[in-house]
């Protein structure tokens, strides 16, 4: 293994901890410099031996160095930039932030290259801190994410035939966006197993409205934007995420 494929110290998070003998751990990591990586973290964990690693955090941001390995890579320094004590403090923050992590953890894949979505997974960790509300603070990340990953779909137009949405719209997430009521039911005529998620165009244009910060969202709207969301990342996941359901069902602002 080149000793020079980590030549610089990187920020990382940890997506993922797992307990490796006595007193190691095998940590995924999101790296700003090197993407999602798999480290052996050895003597992590202190017991009658000093160790000169911090045990990290998830939400929780460090500055670490990495070593070269045979079968996995070696963490080898690591020290704390950024810990948020507002989520050891609200459940309802923290289980915003492990949602955000889990979206971020499912969709990267390792080797990609990651410091946009670093980056905004960062400043979603720091506004569901600090943020009043915290259902606009997920949905303005995934509004983003969608974005960043180029799956954002088109909600002004009909997919089809290109004219604007009356007060409804069927959404396809395998079309990546939303079809007028007329040429959703040709497409049903042709296509009888493709399934629709019919909604609002109110709340669509809420969810495009996300992203300058326009607040506050009536519950009805937030409900049913949470409701497209999780229809739309179920199918590009292909599957559901653990936190789904907890998300929908948060009583917070």
């Amino acid at each position: 293994m080149n000793s020079t494929l980590f030549p610089h110290p990187t920020l990382a998070t940890p997506l993922h901890v797992l307990n490796y003998r006595e007193s190691s751990q095998i940590l995924t990591l999101l790296t700003r410099e090197y993407g999602k990586i798999s480290v052996l973290a050895r003597g992590i964990k202190p017991l009658k031996r000093k160790t000169t690693l911090q045990p990290m955090e998830l939400l929780s941001f460090y500055e670490i160095r990495l070593r070269p390995g045979k079968e996995l890579h070696y963490l080898a320094e690591n020290q704390m930039t950024a810990f948020f004590s507002p989520f050891r403090h609200d459940l309802a923050r923290l289980y915003g932030g492990y949602y955000l992590l889990e979206l971020v953890r499912t969709l990267l894949q390792e080797g990609e290259p990651a410091t946009d979505l670093f980056d905004l997974f960062f400043k979603g960790c720091e506004k569901l801190a600090v943020s009043a509300q915290i259902k606009p603070v997920l949905l303005g990340f995934e509004f983003q994410l969608l974005k960043l990953l180029g799956f954002f779909p088109e909600l002004q137009h009909c997919l089809l035939c290109g004219n604007n949405f009356g007060d409804w719209l069927l959404f396809s997430s395998a079309e990546g966006g939303g079809l007028c009521l007329a040429c959703a039911r040709e497409q049903k005529k042709m296509f009888p197993n493709q399934t629709f998620l019919k909604l609002r165009r109110k709340s669509l244009d809420a969810f495009l409205q996300i992203e300058q910060n326009i607040l506050p969202l009536e519950a009805d709207v937030l409900q049913e934007i949470r409701k497209f969301l999780q229809h739309y990342w179920s199918y590009l996941l292909e599957q559901e995420l653990k936190l789904f359901s907890y998300i929908s069902k948060m009583k917070t602002p």
